[in-house]
């Protein structure tokens, strides 16, 4: 084998190889890590999670929730804004603007670990079925909810 038809066999391999690197990045199986409104900040799924207390206030009936979360970012440090978001057994959501976490500060480069305040809930008449969080304006990411 010559070496321009050597050059020429490494180059077909390696065009094969990008080929199916980029047919099984997208092979219908959810990412752990979801893309958000910027294409630098996502979501860590696989470390995010809401956590629901159930009642605890006997005297109100009410419960709380707190999401916790992890944040990844592949460009410099931005802020965002965090809107949790509630999904309950009885089919309504709460997805509030008082609730949204303004200006959360992502460091560049890193991946970081948040949680928000305790949100109260009527867990008297709902419980939590699930979670979501939406960065800026972006399309509702579903995290896993939890239960005390």
């Amino acid at each position: 084998m010559t070496g321009r038809q050597w050059a020429v066999a490494v180059l077909a391999g390696i065009v094969v190889l990008v080929i199916v690197i980029a047919g099984n990045a997208h092979d219908g199986k959810k990412s752990d890590t979801t893309t958000t409104a910027s294409p630098d900040v996502t979501v860590d799924v696989s470390k995010s999670s809401c956590v629901a207390t159930g009642v605890s206030d006997v005297y109100t009936g009410d419960g709380r929730v707190v999401f916790l979360f992890t944040l990844r970012n592949a460009g410099d440090t931005r802020t965002v804004n965090v809107t949790p978001i509630r999904h309950y057994d009885d089919g309504e959501t709460n997805e509030s603007a008082m609730d949204m976490l303004v200006d959360v500060q992502v460091p560049g480069f890193t991946a970081k670990r948040y949680s928000s305040p305790q949100y109260k809930y009527e867990a008297h008449a709902h419980d939590v079925s699930s979670c979501g969080l939406r960065i800026d304006s972006g399309d509702e990411i579903t995290i896993p909810a939890r239960h005390l």
